[in-house]
């Protein structure tokens, strides 16, 4: 086992991140285990005296696997200017002061968050996670492209045209990176694909492509949090968090 340091950017609030990803894993890639992210048995991060500490099985890569740690968790942004301009909010304030730093965090496979999203579309959190494993389930335990195209995925639970756009997704990534160093020319290519709308869009802008200024104002939970269920009003109203409507947006859910 080796083991890799990655400095952080203080404030770094590691209990906070681990409480938003824990609801949102991919069942049988990645767990939140106490204070540890684990991506299947190869990989172990923690946070110890200002830095991540990655601890990684033989044979793994150290540099992708400092790459995909990177854009998890975004251990080197500065959040000064996000937290000072978000808690002039008093929608807000409570919520940066409670954990100031806070990230919007990234991921580790597009594709999986991709499928993830998909899956997530008008249901909560706890049912995605649940029809998220029936599906790796049904992946044989995995949730690869060619996995998801060969797998049965009838009577899961979601509505047959969600199946299909998570096969439409899956043929695109067999040709197409889905790392989201590539995003720009990914994007449009998704937002082609019959299935995947703004809100998908949106999260996917804010998680994969990890873009700053992003507010899904349709998103049930931030209209709820802001009670206003006008989606044109909502995204209105969040204009006053420009450039960074994607840290307000991830405020509002952890609220």
């Amino acid at each position: 086992m080796s083991v890799v340091r990655l400095p952080v950017t203080q404030p770094f609030p590691w209990r906070t991140l681990l409480d938003y990803l824990e609801p949102r894993c991919i069942p049988g890639a990645e767990t939140v285990k106490g204070d540890a992210y684990h991506r299947f048995d190869a990989v172990r991060v923690t946070c110890e005296d200002g830095a991540l500490i990655l601890k990684l099985a033989r044979g793994a890569s150290t540099q992708h696997v400092k790459r995909r740690v990177e854009h998890l968790f975004r251990p080197a942004l500065k959040t000064q200017a996000i937290d000072a301009c978000l808690a002039q909010d008093e929608t807000l304030s409570k919520a940066v002061a409670l954990a100031p730093g806070m990230r919007l965090p990234g991921c580790w496979s597009g594709f999986e968050l991709a499928v993830r999203v998909i899956i997530g579309q008008q249901v909560t959190i706890a049912a995605a996670r649940t029809l998220l494993a029936r599906v790796v389930e049904r992946c044989s335990g995995g949730l690869a492209p060619q996995q998801l195209m060969a797998a049965n995925l009838s009577k899961l639970g979601m509505p047959q045209a969600r199946v299909d756009t998570l096969l439409r997704v899956a043929a695109l990534a067999e040709s197409t990176d889905f790392d989201g160093t590539n995003w720009p020319q990914l994007r449009p290519q998704l937002a082609a694909l019959k299935g995947v709308g703004p809100w998908t869009l949106g999260y996917l802008d804010m998680r994969l492509g990890l873009q700053n200024d992003i507010f899904p104002a349709t998103d049930v939970g931030l209209q709820l949090a802001c009670s206003e269920r006008n989606a044109k009003r909502l995204a209105a109203y969040a204009e006053r968090w420009a450039p960074w409507r994607s840290f307000a947006a991830l405020r509002l859910w952890q609220a």
